[in-house]
């Protein structure tokens, strides 16, 4: 049964939103060579969030040449004390290597992660999730602008413990890992679905994937949210049956051009970003996530205004969220929570 959510789009928008709408919807619709662009706002950016008292704080801008288009984001894992990481995951839109970068976040490269056995068509959203009690990231190879694709991919890999190395004169040296990978192919009961959002559930084992329905598009149907099942898991590897890998629509979701979402570390909270804003949804007592979506009003956040701002994922501590965007030099920006959300209105 595909429930619907409670709340409605008009009442979903940040306060900023006719500015965003107008600005965003520009991005959202051009398709031209901006993401080649490098990102040259960071004074007006920077004035604008000191003007909110730090609640949006530059952490830094990718210095990496090789990266202009980050697409999906992921904090790294802690490392072997169980200090949180200071840097994150990310990777390039469609037609990219199939290789990830961990990034400080002050935008230093430390390592690269090639993927093996991954093909990089559509490459849009990522996650990084426990299984098995070890960490692992997956990587969804799931845009289709066109909707031709019959069939989607996610690549799994053990996610590898960063240990710095540095050069005799104390530089960073930049690390060149490989990874093999399980792919877990899957389809949409549905049908093909264009998709850039996508994390994982902890308390089920599920991915979640949001449709990414364009504003200008006239479809009267809401962009969906899609579920499938973790076939990698101990529990699911113990039954006898192939598991068929279907990503089965479990709700609507009133909000269009969605570009990223990503459930906390600590799994009691959801972040979803379009081009226009953010909204954080915080987990009801005693309440599944599907239920904590369909029936309560999410938190609007503030967010800065990005060209071709696509990507978000959490802080490792979940009380801030990062953002990046598919710019040479993008700024890696990080949005506190508690301290600038408010909760939408009727």
């Amino acid at each position: 049964m595909i429930v619907e959510p409670s709340f409605k789009i008009n009442r979903f928008l940040p306060s900023q939103a006719m500015v965003c709408l107008i600005l965003g919807l520009a991005f959202a619709l051009c398709q031209s060579s901006s993401a080649q662009e490098p990102d040259n706002s960071t004074k007006v950016q920077e004035k604008a969030a000191s003007s909110k008292k730090k609640k949006m704080v530059v952490l830094g801008r990718f210095e990496d040449q090789r990266i202009n288009e980050s697409s999906g984001v992921t904090v790294a894992r802690p490392d072997d004390s169980g200090n949180a990481s200071n840097a994150i995951w990310t990777f390039n839109d469609s037609g990219g290597s199939p290789v990830l970068f961990q990034v400080s976040t002050k935008g230093q490269t430390q390592a690269t992660l090639e993927v093996l056995d991954a093909k990089n068509r559509d490459w849009e959203a990522m996650c990084g999730f426990s299984m098995n009690d070890q960490p692992f990231l997956a990587v969804g190879n799931v845009g289709d602008n066109q909707f031709k694709q019959k069939k989607y991919q996610l690549y799994v890999v053990a996610e590898p413990l960063f240990k710095p190395e540095f050069s005799s004169k104390g530089k960073l040296k930049e690390q060149q890992l490989k990874a093999s990978s399980a792919t877990i192919e899957f389809k949409y009961e549905d049908g093909s679905h264009n998709c850039e959002a996508m994390s994982y559930n902890a308390d089920d084992d599920t991915f979640w994937f949001i449709e990414k329905v364009y504003i200008d598009d006239k479809r009267k149907t809401q962009p969906g949210i899609y579920t499938l099942a973790n076939p990698l898991t101990a529990e699911a590897k113990a039954k006898q049956t192939k598991p068929k890998n279907i990503a089965r629509r479990v709700a609507d979701f009133p909000i269009r051009n969605v570009t990223g979402m990503a459930f906390s570390p600590n799994n009691k909270r959801l972040i979803v970003r379009n081009y226009f804003g953010a909204w954080l949804f915080e987990k009801g007592e005693g309440k599944t996530w599907l239920q904590t979506v369909t029936e309560t009003k999410p938190t609007v956040l503030s967010v800065p205004l990005q060209s071709q701002g696509e990507a978000i994922c959490f802080a490792a501590d979940s009380e801030a969220a990062i953002l990046t965007s598919e710019l040479k030099g993008a700024i890696i920006w990080k949005v506190a929570l508690d301290q600038n959300a408010r909760k939408d209105k009727k």
